[in-house]
């Protein structure tokens, strides 16, 4: 089995909510390897290099996420109507600037897709930062 102790309690901290999931799925993967031949093994990784190689980008994930959380403006510090500007475009639909709304608790920004223009609502980095999905991250002032 490749769960040792170490192992699992890795991935324990890079995914704290569905461990459970991975090892799972990496039992899987694993029960399917050993059924290959040896020729066909030495062709592929192991499902364990695999699954260190992940553990090692959720961690590197999450430092990232949490030097963006050091420079982020908390919610409760932002401006009703204020435009914003974020992480270099990068973190979020690339989406550079984005105008604060209070009552909705959400920014708006002008979304391009297809070749059409419209506005489009996204929330704080914050407020989505453990499911996957984007959210802008306000940095300064424009």
């Amino acid at each position: 089995m490749i769960f040792e102790d170490s192992i699992l309690t890795e991935m324990k901290e890079a995914w704290p909510h569905k461990w459970q999931e991975v090892r799972a799925y990496f039992e899987k993967k694993e029960e399917e390897y050993e059924k290959y031949s040896d020729n066909v093994k030495e062709k592929m990784d192991h499902p364990k290099i695999t699954l260190l190689s992940r553990i090692k980008g959720a961690k590197l994930l999450r430092e990232h996420e949490l030097k963006i959380l050091n420079k982020c403006i908390p919610k409760n510090q932002l401006e009703d109507g204020v435009t914003y500007i974020s992480t270099g475009c990068t973190l979020c639909r690339f989406i550079c600037e984005a105008r604060w709304d209070q009552k909705i608790g959400k920014f708006k920004y002008m979304r391009d897709k297809f070749g059409l223009k419209f506005e489009d609502e996204i929330e704080h980095f914050v407020d989505v930062i453990d499911t996957g999905y984007a959210g802008f991250t306000p940095i300064k002032k424009k």
